[in-house]
């Protein structure tokens, strides 16, 4: 039998079916998960801007470097409660915001099952 391609007559079985809605579901959980970090990540690069720092001198007061703020701000890495509580302080964010803040976090980083 010739190859004809992903999804075929004799591929269309419950296994198959099972597997790629499987798929398609972890994706969109992938995607919001993305979603809501990329909110609180991009958050956290207006503060840092409103608050008239550069990305070395927010990275001096986490003690990391500069790249490591701006992967944070892109949201190219998870964020760390107790990173983003110390880039929250030293942006001048009031107690409300910094709540506000991690709660958000919390919440985005809640299994979506």
């Amino acid at each position: 039998m010739p190859f004809r391609g992903i999804a075929t007559r004799y591929e269309k079985t419950a296994t198959s079916y099972k597997a790629a809605v499987t798929l398609a579901s972890l994706l969109l959980w992938a995607r919001s998960i993305r979603r809501r970090t990329l909110v609180l990540a991009t958050r956290l690069k207006t503060l840092r801007e409103a608050a008239g720092m550069t990305r070395r001198v927010a990275a001096e007061a986490l003690g990391a470097h500069a790249a490591t703020v701006r992967r944070i701000e892109l949201a190219e890495t998870s964020l760390d409660e107790g990173q983003v509580h110390t880039l929250l302080k030293a942006y001048g964010a009031g107690l409300a915001e910094i709540e506000r803040v991690l709660g958000q976090l919390a919440r985005a980083n809640l299994p979506g099952w």
